[in-house]
């Protein structure tokens, strides 16, 4: 798993969309295996590199992000490195 996200602006659209979004329920659809960084994008209007540094922002360690067929956004019990 790859935790490694550069540094991205996030823009103002991004921002006001990614501050009325429910975190809460972002938080289950990860932990349900249903988050796609690109699908769950789009579907905001943001950019893939937005979302994955605005998960980032909100998750810290806890935010894994996998690759491939089986990839999406995984999150672990404890912060990594605890």
């Amino acid at each position: 798993m790859n935790n490694s996200v550069k540094t991205v602006v996030i823009s103002d659209k991004a921002r006001a969309i990614f501050d009325n979004l429910n975190w809460n329920t972002v938080e289950s659809d990860i932990k349900a295996g249903t988050v796609k960084v690109d699908i769950t994008s789009r579907t905001l209007g943001v950019t893939s590199q937005e979302f994955r540094q605005e998960l980032v922002n909100r998750f810290g360690s806890r935010v894994q992000f996998r690759r491939g067929r089986k990839g999406g956004v995984v999150l672990t019990d404890s912060p990594v490195g605890s």
